[in-house]
């Protein structure tokens, strides 16, 4: 704590003109930016036991830092940063700040808390003051997405498009045609089935669950939800006009 905390000779040069809260309170702010490469958010990140080392060096009561407005203290802030030569986060720093986790910590390191550490360390590296948490973790959540989209891209590539159908059939699970999860045609048109008595098209993957409207129990698997089309009184009947809600209409029911 004593090699952290206490006030060397530059230090002191710059709260001589300080008093009251705000000599302990920007001495603390100056020593926390020189640990932790960046500004608290709240008072409570000082440690108790260097608030009352660093208020016997200023000779300021250690209730005092209570008054300090750590919220409002960007004069401090701009001037602890150029004394220590950092300058605050851009946006096109974030940007670049997105792409170098995804290159260089993701694919190495899936640990969410490690992948923050690593991006912190590069803002000090860097001399950057980092934005606030909540940025931070838009930062990672965006770059754990682009190294993501890369690997699957990498791997699709290497596998070539039969490889790809191939690898995406084996999620395709109770479907008649075996085509809902196949690659698009080259017209780039999904494949679809006509439903019956109806002008509608739906996906092949709807056919799932006609065995129980028709009471075929080969569809079925226990313990799941299945859908089925269920038909009116009058399945036979004409489309009635647009806007009009009919009865006959096909209904779905969940069974």
């Amino acid at each position: 704590m004593v090699a952290c905390w206490t006030l060397v000779d530059a230090d002191w040069e710059l709260v001589a003109n300080k008093s009251g809260p705000t000599r302990p309170g920007f001495c603390l702010l100056l020593k926390f930016f020189e640990v932790e490469a960046r500004s608290p958010e709240f008072v409570e990140e000082f440690p108790q036991p260097a608030v009352e080392y660093v208020a016997g060096l200023v000779k300021v009561p250690a209730a005092e830092l209570g008054k300090y407005d750590l919220a409002g203290a960007k004069r401090h802030r701009k001037q602890i940063r150029e004394a220590l030569g950092f300058r605050p986060a851009t946006l096109a720093d974030e940007e670049a700040l997105t792409g170098w986790p995804a290159a260089e910590v993701c694919p190495v390191e899936p640990v969410e808390n490690r992948q923050r550490d690593a991006l912190l360390v590069e803002y000090r590296a860097r001399k950057i003051e980092p934005p606030g948490r909540t940025r931070i973790e838009k930062i990672l959540v965006a770059a754990r997405g682009r190294w993501e989209s890369a690997f699957c891209a990498r791997v699709i590539e290497r596998l070539g498009e039969a490889g790809t159908v191939r690898l995406l059939s084996l999620a395709v699970e109770d479907n008649e045609t075996g085509a809902a999860m196949t690659m698009p045609t080259a017209e780039k048109k999904p494949v679809t089935t006509a439903m019956p008595n109806s002008g509608m098209v739906s996906p092949p993957w709807a056919s799932f669950g006609k065995g129980l409207a028709s009471g075929r129990s080969d569809d079925a698997h226990p313990g799941r939800a299945t859908v089925g089309v269920v038909q009116g009184a009058d399945a036979g009947a004409a489309e009635p006009e647009r806007g009009v809600v009919s009865e006959d209409r096909p209904r779905l029911a969940v069974t």
